[in-house]
Order: C-alpha cells, then structure tokens, then sequence
C-alpha cells in the first residue's frame, strides 16, 4: 500500500457513471462545471478493472453517482451486478429520482444496498424538475430489504433554519419514522452567510430536533465532522472515479487514494497550528474538514448547531 494507509478507515470507492443529469440542480457543482452535452458513461472495461483493483485492496464500500446513474437505462442494473459479482458487496445509489417508476422498482430489487434518493424542501423547493410529492410517495410505499430506498439530502437554505423542526417531522412522518431524514446546507457551489438572525434559528431549531430525536437536524457533511470523522482512530476517505475511466489527475486508484490521505492529514496539520481554531471552544467537535483547507466562513453555522445540541440536553454552556 502506502505509509499513510491505515486499515481500519473507511474507504469508500465512488463510481461516477455519468455527468449527463436531466434535473441539474442550481446547487450542484458538477451542473456548473461540465457540461450537459458530455454524454461520457463510464465503459464497463473499466468498471471491472478498477473493482478487482478495489477488491484487492480491501475496499468493502461502493457508490453509483454523478450526474444521474440512472440516466444509463438497464445498464445501471448490469453495473450493480458486475459490481456484486467482483467485490462481494452490492454498491449504494446514489440518485435525484427522476427515473425512478414502477418498472424501475422491479428492475432494481436486490441490486443496491441503499437507493439514496435526494428530496427536496417539502416547504420551498429549490428544483422543481423532479416531482417532489412522486419521489416522497415511492419512499414511503416502497422501502424494503430488497428496496431499501431512504432519503438522501435535502438542501434547507438560511431562510428555512425556521422551518426545520416542521420539515424534519414532514419528512420522518413519511417514511412512518423508519429512519431519519437527511437535511444539508447548499454549500458545495458557493456558501451564503447566515444572518445573525438565521443562525439564531438554527440554534433554536437544532435545540428542538436534539432534545425531541436525540440527532442534530443536519447532516451537513461539509459543516459537521462526524460522518467523515467516524471515532478517534477511525476516517471516512472518498475515492471518485470518473465516467472518462480516471481518478481526476491521477492514473490510478492508489495514487489518488494516497493523495486523500495526505490532503486529509494536511488539513488536519493547519487545524492543529490554527490560531483561530485553538481559540475555539468547539474545537474538539469540528475535527475535520473537507476541501483541503479551512473554511473559517463555516464556523458560526457550526457553532450554532453545537449551541443547539447542548440546549437540547439542558446543558448550560
């Protein structure tokens, strides 16, 4: 392997099939950066190649995204099959919904072990292009071992963090609470900054879903370290190959997974010679970020949302 590999991670190996996407969020960084005439699908060739490498290596997690897999017809069921056959595990899909009917479901049952499918804002949504009330009526009527469709995210902006508590209880209610909904802040484009105001709310309506739930109400995976920071000993690395067949820049799986190693310890090394986060109460519950640097802008939601978790426990800060 490499030295700064360390077995007990998470390695997850993120498969993106396509950049073609008929939905293309306002949000989403990959409808701003390629372009929809890229029609590229990841060639099966590679697609084998790179799970026995993967196998080889240990990885138990894949992933199906993009653009939108399912833009790749009955081939999307093929590659799930190829993946299972090679690795052992059935990879997570990670879709918009929009392709998704009844004659999709019976194609699909037993091929992934998750369907993510992303909602949006019961409330405001900020796409209309996928029907929202569809996607959340195949959730909730569908969802089983063979379907295990749950929710993906679901882009609350500033001027919702009022609303949180009721479209957290829109969302569990219709899935009957079998599992929890998955609120996210649209930041991988560009970040707006709160208001004094909106942060405000975020605390008060994170402090209502904590102490009524037991989570905080975001799963902000680019605010809160906690899904990429697992335990002390313990990281989550994301690996993505590219429908064109390469990892970015890099010409293997190995040397791109290296080099999420040594960004991850880098930032790591700046969080650790900040002076701003050593001055930080919060410091121990931020751990890591992603991107490769520190994203100071971020720090009042973060601290909202830690605010919001303790006066969800009566704890007096």
């Amino acid at each position: 392997m490499f030295p700064e590999y360390r077995e007990n991670d998470v390695s997850v190996l993120t498969f993106n099939l396509t950049w073609n996407c008929p939905v293309r969020c306002s949000y989403c960084y990959r409808a701003m950066t390629v372009s929809q005439s890229n029609k590229d699908t990841l060639k099966i060739e590679s697609l084998i190649k790179e799970c026995k490498i993967a196998s080889e290596y240990g990885i138990k997690e894949y992933r199906f995204s993009g653009g939108e897999p399912t833009s790749l017809g009955n081939a999307l069921f093929e590659y799930a099959d190829v993946v299972f056959s090679i690795t052992g595990q059935k990879p997570v899909l990670m879709t918009s919904g929009y392709h998704i009917d009844d004659a999709w479901l019976a194609k699909a049952r037993g091929k992934f072990s998750a369907i993510a499918v992303s909602v949006e804002n019961p409330l405001e949504p900020l796409q209309k292009v996928v029907n929202n009330k569809r996607i959340l009526e195949i959730i909730r009527q569908n969802t089983c071992d063979e379907l295990p469709l749950s929710y993906g995210l679901t882009m609350i902006t500033a001027d919702h963090f009022k609303n949180i508590p009721q479209i957290f209880d829109l969302l569990y209610e219709n899935v009957d609470k079998k599992f929890y909904p998955q609120l996210d802040y649209p930041c991988l484009k560009s970040l707006v900054e709160p208001s004094h105001t909106q942060l405000e709310e975020l605390r008060e309506s994170t402090a209502h879903v904590y102490k009524n739930y037991g989570v905080i109400p975001y799963y902000f995976v680019y605010l809160v370290g906690s899904l990429l920071w697992l335990e002390e000993d313990c990281r989550r690395v994301n690996i993505n190959l590219h429908p064109e067949g390469n990892y970015q820049i890099y010409d293997s799986l190995l040397e791109r997974w290296q080099v999420e190693y040594r960004w991850q310890n880098y930032v790591l090394d700046q969080q650790s010679t900040s002076a701003i986060c050593n001055k930080c109460e919060w410091l121990d519950s931020c751990k890591h970020h992603p991107f490769w640097d520190l994203r100071y802008d971020w720090c009042k939601i973060r601290k909202s949302l830690f605010e919001g978790i303790y006066q969800g426990l009566n704890i007096e800060q």
